[in-house]
């Protein structure tokens, strides 16, 4: 745009020292007549030349900044594609959470509630994201941050209540689980020992 604007300020600058606009008035005899109407046309075609040369760069520039900016703009609305899908998946674990502690709940509704899940859960895989929700499974403070343990003293400490889910995008945890731990029961020990 500066470039523009430096062409017409030089492109203005040629035309008013043409004299033109003292053609009516009688030169005299030391004094330079100016350039006839032919330059004159002739400067303006060229400049106008020039200019036109100018605008095709700068928007061969623009159309190269606009597909780079395009380009940069698809991860991040894959990005916000799995965010919402993670959203959804945190406030459909809240419901379900909520269902599981009313008494109402029957087994149909228990059963709509496992097929919305696997259906959540084949989205979420397509976009490479698994949910941190597992109670039972030991503390791993990559994936969980406690917020209460009871008896912290225990040998081995397991989640016994996921207050909020987790996220791992691409591999990498995104946000991890809000949990809370308790002590490994006999069972959880002996479910350990089996998968080691």
């Amino acid at each position: 745009m500066r470039i523009i604007i430096l062409m017409l300020h030089t492109f203005w600058n040629r035309i008013t020292r043409c004299n033109l606009f003292a053609a009516g008035k009688v030169l005299k005899g030391d004094e330079d007549p100016g350039p006839t109407l032919a330059e004159v046309q002739a400067l303006l075609s060229e400049e106008f030349r020039g200019l036109r040369k100018i605008l095709r760069k700068q928007a061969l520039v623009v159309e190269e900044l606009r597909a780079r900016s395009g380009e940069a703009a698809k991860p991040q609305r894959q990005d916000r594609a799995g965010e919402g899908l993670m959203q959804m998946a945190s406030t459909f674990f809240h419901l379900d959470q909520s269902l599981r502690d009313q008494a109402l709940s029957s087994p149909q509704r228990r059963e709509a509630v496992f097929l919305f899940w696997l259906q959540l859960e084949q989205l979420l895989d397509r976009e490479d994201i698994q949910m941190i929700r597992e109670q039972g499974v030991p503390f791993d403070p990559r994936l969980h941050r406690a917020v209460l343990a009871h008896e912290s003293g225990a040998r081995q400490l397991v989640v016994t209540e996921v207050l909020e889910a987790g996220f791992i995008e691409g591999g990498k945890v995104r946000k991890p689980a809000k949990v809370i731990l308790g002590p490994a029961t006999n069972e959880q020990e002996i479910r350990e020992e089996k998968m080691l």
